[in-house]
This record gives C-alpha cells, sequence and structure tokens, in this order.
C-alpha cells in the first residue's frame, strides 16, 4: 500500500529546511529527508523548489484564514485586534523563516517572488483601513503606511526575538498598541 503523503507535513519540512538552510542552500533532497519522502516523489508532487515554497507559503497564509481576519465589522478597534492576533501568531511560529526569504529576495531573483502570498495579505489590511477611511473614521493617508505602521513594531519584536542575541523584547500590549497606532490615525474631522 502507498505512503499517504501530508502536504502539510511537507509543508512543514520545506519550511524548516528553508529556515535552516537559506532559501539557496536548501536542497529537494534534504527537503525530502526531513519530511520523510523521497525526493522522486516530492518532485511528482511538486515539479520544483520555487513551486514548494510558494505553496508552503500559501498554505501559511491560508492556516492564518486572514481573509477572517481583515473583515469590516463597523468596530476598528475589534477588527485590528483580530487583524493583529492573526498577524502575530504568523510572526511568532515564522518570524525566522521570513527573516531567511527577505535577505534572499535581494541577492536571488528566483527567490523575488515568494513574499506575493504575504504582500497580499498585507493588501487585505490595507482594504479594511481604507474602508475606515472612506467613513471618516481613520484620517487619509496611505492605506499600506498605515498597515505597516500597524504591522511595523509586531515584525520588529519577532525579528529581534528570533535571532540568537540575548536581547529579547517583551510582547507587546496590543490594546496599547492599538491606542497608539488610532491616536495618530483617528479622524478629528
Amino acid at each position: 500500500m502507498p505512503k499517504i503523503i501530508n502536504d502539510n507535513q511537507i509543508f512543514q519540512a520545506i519550511i524548516d529546511t528553508i529556515t535552516e538552510f537559506g532559501y539557496s542552500g536548501a536542497t529537494t533532497r534534504q527537503i525530502a529527508e526531513t519530511a520523510g519522502i523521497s525526493e522522486v516523489t516530492l518532485f511528482r508532487k511538486f515539479t520544483n523548489k520555487t513551486t514548494m515554497v510558494n505553496l508552503a507559503i500559501a498554505a501559511m497564509v491560508k492556516n492564518i484564514d486572514f481573509e477572517s481576519a481583515t473583515q469590516y465589522s463597523g468596530d476598528i478597534r475589534s477588527d485590528l485586534i483580530r487583524v493583529i492576533d492573526a498577524y502575530q501568531a504568523t510572526a511568532v511560529l515564522y518570524s525566522r523563516f521570513f527573516m531567511v526569504i527577505l535577505n534572499e529576495m535581494k541577492h536571488n531573483a528566483e527567490a523575488d517572488h515568494l513574499m506575493n502570498a504575504p504582500s497580499e495579505l498585507l493588501h487585505h489590511i490595507g482594504e479594511l483601513i481604507k474602508h475606515y477611511q472612506s467613513e471618516r473614521v481613520l484620517r487619509k493617508e496611505h492605506p499600506l503606511h498605515a498597515a505597516s505602521g500597524l504591522l511595523g513594531p509586531l515584525i520588529f519584536t519577532a525579528m529581534i526575538n528570533s535571532t540568537k542575541t540575548e536581547t529579547k523584547i517583551p510582547a507587546l500590549d496590543l490594546q496599547f498598541h492599538i491606542d497608539c497606532f488610532l491616536r495618530g490615525r483617528l479622524n478629528e474631522d
């Protein structure tokens, strides 16, 4: 009886292998070994390393259910907390992986498009912010600038805490972070 291949197990092997060896340094043989399957099986299922990594990132994004997290409810604080909760869950789990990918994007054209799915998440957050801007709850600015202001401290904290330095940044008080974010962006007209 053939072995049942669990895609999530393979995707986790892809993430783990790339986190350890980098995109350029990770081989499909290492990925297959980490996943507990043969390299031939890996290639039958996924045609090349770029496809594998893109699918792993897409699965990661899907597991977050960011579409639900970025749905408009009319309560801006609740909506932003939901967005940050979803983002933070991913940032903590996968920050080292994304640091590796971001670093290699500068030097490897093949890795350049690997951030398409995470960029799509940023656009979903931007659309939510744009909705509140159109209702005049938030002041006008480019929605992606506002989204970057919302996520920036989370990204920085996750990046620093994923390194092997002794300096660790305590988790953000999310309510306080949202209050500070809104204090600078609420429309006062």
